[in-house]
């Protein structure tokens, strides 16, 4: 989310840390980043409205969306734990085909290589957040990603529909692995790898919904690693992040010469 905001404590209270005015240019910087090198953007944003925390995240972001003028950049909101609730990925299919037009307007790169000739260029992208950009936007993302694949098939005349038996969301959603197409199965344990090496980076441990993504349902032993995540993703938080991030404030030239009273001398 291009907004100033922290979490601190053990319950990971969320709050926005500066104004309007000091975040604007900031936030204008980085929509302009995002149109220069990508063209077109579709801008998806997956918080939670009954969560506080989240919702004022939202709502800054909306506030800038709102106070400046950005014709190439499409907004849309998505309350995501509402929807899926319970793991019914399946739910946040009518977004995605809301936003299909788009998608295939986008297009794709497309070259002969025979002949050097380039035959498509690609002119927009889809930025999709939740909180930490790690779960929840995984899940969305596999769903636009098999809706630019089949965009990329019908260019070189192949009928997924025809392909699957079915259509391409739906063999997404299937979670009976005799019904999948060995590509489907290929491609959703791509996507959880994903998910699980953005997690690992960024939370400690591998994404806390991984199972589903790669098998369409939880099950017992799933949710048993859904809940040892969490713990794990909750320990590192509270007890091992203040050294990561006084490694980060060192490289960026941001750092005191202790943090809480720690010595960190074998840093330097």
């Amino acid at each position: 989310m291009p907004i100033f905001f922290q979490q601190r404590g053990m319950t990971a209270t969320t709050k926005i840390t500066r104004s309007f005015e000091l975040t604007n240019p900031a936030f204008l910087k980085h929509i302009n980043f995002v149109n220069e090198h990508y063209g077109r953007v579709l801008s998806v944003n997956l918080l939670c409205k009954t969560k506080p925390g989240e919702q004022a995240i939202t709502e800054a972001y909306e506030n800038h969306l709102k106070n400046n003028n950005l014709p190439a950049y499409r907004y849309e909101f998505f309350d995501f734990h509402h929807a899926c609730k319970g793991h019914k990925f399946y739910k946040v299919n009518p977004l995605v085909l809301k936003v299909l037009p788009l998608i295939e307007g986008f297009k794709f790169y497309a070259e002969d290589i025979q002949k050097k000739a380039i035959l498509m260029t690609q002119k927009g992208t889809v930025r999709t957040n939740c909180l930490d950009c790690l779960d929840r936007t995984n899940v969305f993302m596999t769903k636009v990603a098999m809706m630019a694949f089949e965009c990329q098939m019908k260019h070189l005349g192949v009928d997924l529909k025809a392909v699957f038996g079915q259509d391409a969301l739906a063999q997404l959603d299937n979670d009976n692995v005799k019904q999948q197409h060995p590509f489907i199965l290929q491609f959703k344990n791509v996507w959880a790898d994903n998910g699980d090496v953005i997690s690992q980076h960024y939370a400690g441990t591998g994404s806390v919904i991984s199972q589903v993504t790669r098998t369409g349902k939880e099950g017992f032993f799933g949710m048993i690693d859904h809940y040892s995540k969490t713990l794990g993703r909750f320990y590192i938080g509270n007890f091992e992040d203040s050294v990561k991030q006084e490694v980060i404030d060192i490289l960026l030239g941001q750092h005191t010469e202790t943090v809480n009273g720690n010595d960190i001398s074998w840093l330097k």
